[in-house]
């Protein structure tokens, strides 16, 4: 007969145990690794042109820009991220490290969000490679365990080189440094 309880209570125990690893589980994000895809347009003013023959020129034109993202990020912890980021844009394509923060520990909810990303511009046959960077914040709804929507805002910095700029009737290799606020929706996966 104690043979018996003791069995009884070691299967209930077991049982237990069993319930209460499937609950954990079923509680932690969907893995660690996420892809996103998105959208930004950015109101760009550029301005301190510099010519090979050595003229200033100071440039305060306005321009959109729009951008096509894609994120592949790595979720070192619930609260910050790690990724790389490329995308096209009239100016070229970009290749960025990319860091985002979050606020709140439960990656399972909507939350809000802080980011930055530097990297290089390799540009169009147009513009030489140049170096780009931006710092941002926004809001993260969190839809389903693998899909999330992201709206943000924030700055853009660009070095920009294009070569064979015709101003007053004379060809020459312009460096621009472009700066731009923009506005995006992005989709992670």
């Amino acid at each position: 007969m104690k043979k018996l309880i003791t069995l009884a209570v070691m299967l209930m125990l077991a049982a237990s145990a069993s319930a209460q690893s499937n609950n954990e589980t079923q509680q932690k994000p969907k893995g660690p690794f996420s892809f996103g895809v998105g959208y930004d347009f950015g109101y760009f003013v550029a301005e301190n042109v510099k010519y090979d023959d050595g003229t200033n020129f100071r440039a305060n034109w306005k321009r959109g820009i729009h951008l096509i993202n894609l994120n592949f990020d790595y979720a070192i912890t619930p609260r910050w991220t790690t990724g790389i980021a490329t995308g096209f844009s009239a100016y070229g394509i970009p290749l960025l490290f990319e860091v985002k923060h979050f606020f709140g520990n439960n990656a399972n909810s909507s939350r809000w969000l802080t980011y930055a990303n530097m990297g290089v511009n390799f540009s169009l046959p147009e513009f030489k490679v140049g170096m780009q960077a931006g710092i941002g914040g926004g809001y993260r709804f969190h839809i389903a365990p693998r899909f999330k929507i992201d709206v943000k805002a924030g700055y853009k910095f660009m070095q920009l080189q294009g070569k064979d700029v015709t101003v007053a009737a004379t060809t020459d290799n312009a460096h621009t440094n472009g700066h731009a606020f923009t506005l995006g929706v992005g989709f992670s996966f």
